[in-house]
């Protein structure tokens, strides 16, 4: 039976804490799980400077032969927030706030918890079942960070939307699309998978497949299929009668955001989905739930119709 240090305790009740305060309305995900990785790596750090015996990491990694004896089983969901070394968390972080707010941005903050626990635990099943049934990885082997969660983060958005930019570090920090931002890193997953035992990358994989799912199962917020076209952006101003809400006070600033003077090539896929989300959530007077094609939209009832695009 595994013996918890102080440090360890500490770590889990943070990661506890950390997990509580992201899941509150508002907080945005992405953000709120790289600050909470930080912080457990900091206790990390500060155990092994201080602390005696194994560090936090090894204590709250996911070691596959242990949760199958019936020990450890904190460690599915510690291993998540815990990492090896500091390019390990540094090169999670830069994906998860790179990619993972842009994701959280368009598909909401319910489908990003989704997409990123369920890529993090398909991982550790992946761990799992080559464990028991290759030889590629030990039941003793360790198993730890956001590596997989984050891969599916990173599919689900790139595979969604492509052509969107992220950062790619290439001896300086370069803005590329986001599908070639994905291919890059998997195709580095599969050499590995084959070539490397020291790393998870078979739970990489799995995160990855997951990710590939939701991309396209994924329905936009309103249930809507037509699109404003790349030509047309909506005026916030006639939409505002309709923000009653916080939530759609907060969404209108958002769409507010969009101007003929900034507008790019790629706007239409982000007007498209704050609008989704704007409707989804705004109600008409009679408290009928809006309809709405492109930059038009029609209560349910027929009472009033909107056009809203900007002229």
């Amino acid at each position: 039976m595994a013996v918890l240090t102080a440090w360890d305790l500490v770590a889990i009740a943070t990661i506890v804490l950390g997990i509580l305060v992201t899941l509150r309305r508002g907080v945005p995900k992405a953000y709120g799980f790289g600050v909470l990785m930080m912080v457990v790596f900091a206790i990390d750090v500060a155990s092994q400077i201080w602390g005696r015996g194994p560090s936090v990491s090894r204590d709250l990694g996911f070691v596959a032969g242990d949760v199958l004896n019936g020990q450890r089983l904190w460690s599915p969901l510690t291993s998540i927030f815990v990492h090896a070394g500091w390019a390990h968390i540094i090169g999670n972080l830069f994906i998860l706030v790179t990619a993972g707010p842009a994701l959280e941005d368009r598909v909401g903050e319910r489908k990003f918890l989704v997409i990123f626990f369920l890529a993090g635990f398909a991982a550790l099943v992946a761990h799992v079942l080559l464990a028991l049934l290759t030889p590629i990885v030990s039941l003793n082997s360790l198993a730890l960070g956001a590596s997989g969660a984050i891969f599916g983060v990173l599919t689900a958005f790139a595979v969604r939307y492509p052509r969107e930019k992220l950062p790619l570090v290439f001896y300086v920090i370069i803005m590329v699309p986001s599908f070639a931002v994905l291919l890059l890193y998997l195709g580095l997953n599969l050499f590995y998978m084959f070539t490397d035992t020291t790393i998870a990358w078979w739970g990489h994989f799995a995160g990855f497949l997951v990710g590939l799912g939701f991309a396209y199962s994924l329905p936009s917020a309103g249930g809507v299929t037509t699109r404003p076209t790349a030509r047309g952006l909506p005026d916030a101003e006639k939409l505002a009668p309709y923000a009653l809400s916080p939530d759609t006070r907060r969404i209108l600033e958002r769409i507010r955001q969009f101007t003929p003077e900034t507008r790019t090539s790629d706007d239409a896929q982000y007007v498209d989905a704050w609008l989704d989300k704007f409707f989804a959530k705004a109600t008409c007077a009679q408290g009928h739930a809006f309809a709405r094609r492109g930059l038009t939209a029609r209560c349910s009832g027929g009472e009033t119709t909107i056009e809203f695009a900007r002229r």
